[in-house]
C-alpha cells in the first residue's frame, strides 16, 4: 500500500467518524422536533397544522437540507476513496 493510498484511507475513516459524531450530536434534537411536529408528543397534539408549521416548519425543512448534504458527502467521500484507494 502507498503512502497516497494509506493517507487517503485515513482521510476517509476520519471523515466516516466526523459525520457519525456530527449525526448523533444533532439526532435527538431532530428526532424531537420531527416527532412533535407529527404529533407523537401529546402535548402539541391539540395545535392544528398551520400552528404546528409555524413552529415546526422551518426545522423539518432543515432536517430534510442536513440529511441530504449529508448523503452527499458521503457518496463523495466514498466515490473519491473507490477511485484513489483501488
Amino acid at each position: 500500500m502507498t503512502l497516497k493510498s494509506s493517507f487517503l484511507n485515513f482521510l476517509f475513516i476520519l471523515a466516516m467518524i466526523f459525520l457519525m459524531a456530527a449525526f448523533l450530536y444533532f439526532a435527538p434534537s431532530l428526532m424531537q422536533k420531527t416527532k412533535d411536529y407529527f404529533g407523537f408528543n401529546h402535548n402539541f397534539e391539540n395545535l392544528s397544522a398551520k400552528e404546528k408549521w409555524n413552529k415546526f416548519g422551518f426545522d423539518l425543512i432543515w432536517i430534510g437540507v442536513i440529511s441530504i448534504i449529508f448523503i452527499i458527502v458521503v457518496a463523495f467521500i466514498v466515490m473519491v476513496h473507490r477511485k484513489y484507494w483501488s
